[in-house]
């Protein structure tokens, strides 16, 4: 693994530190796993350093995973800790995993998720190796674009998919009011609340944590303080 980590292109020291994980035993896997936890183990005693966050990282997934592939692979990828009201893009065939939190999480439609690592289900190492994306790249996080009161767009850069956050009454605000209909059909979850969702003759009011489905073309007034996140169908 660290002779592969050496090769002097980082796109090709990625994927034969990938090949290296993916094709090792049990055996092999643990023992490695063992060794590299407890270097990064003795790096935070001594203090941590620039790269204590991965160190930890490294550890906290060693305990809770023993001999998992994921443990070394995590060594290949961007260590994230997102505030609230930031977003990361992943594109299609990237290897990610949610470490703790809570996220909001808009995917567009898949025939297929496979897993890495870091569970206990079947992992398709045939399949995974075939649809991996391995190529370096900088950290993937989406900048905000202001529409307005309240309104805030982050958009990735794909055709099927964006999010809208929505604050509604309170500093900062929008006024209450409609979320204008669009061609496409929206889900609309709320993040603080509770709000009151009309459309039609129909209306719900939904609590922190509760979600609504808005069909193509319906116009849906909003009442109340909080937040909505909206995952759309296109391009803001």
């Amino acid at each position: 693994f660290g002779a592969a980590l050496a090769r002097p292109v980082a796109g090709d020291a990625v994927r034969a530190a990938f090949d290296v994980v993916t094709g090792a035993g049990a055996g092999e896997l643990a023992e490695a796993g063992a060794v590299v936890a407890a270097a990064s183990g003795r790096r935070l005693a001594e203090g941590g350093g620039e790269h204590a966050q991965d160190d930890a990282c490294l550890v906290e997934l060693h305990q809770a995973h023993p001999g998992d592939p994921g443990v070394l692979l995590s060594t290949l990828l961007h260590h994230l800790t997102l505030a609230p009201g930031e977003c990361l893009y992943i594109a299609p065939g990237q290897l990610h995993a949610y470490r703790s939190g809570v996220a909001v999480e808009a995917m567009a439609t898949s025939d297929n998720v496979l897993r890495a690592g870091l569970t206990h289900k079947h992992v398709d190492v045939a399949e995974l190796t075939a649809v991996v994306d391995l190529e370096p790249g900088p950290v993937p996080v989406l900048a905000p674009v202001h529409r307005g009161p309240g309104a805030v767009t982050f958009q990735p850069p794909v055709d099927d998919v964006g999010l809208d956050v929505v604050s509604v009454g309170g500093p900062g605000g929008a006024a209450p009011g409609p979320l204008p209909a669009e061609a496409g059909p929206r889900i609309a979850l709320v993040l603080e609340g509770p709000l009151e969702l009309a459309a039609g003759r129909s209306s719900m009011a939904l609590q922190r944590g509760q979600s609504v489905f808005v069909p193509a073309g319906e116009e849906v007034a909003v009442h109340g303080t909080g937040r909505l996140a909206v995952a759309r169908v296109g391009r803001r």
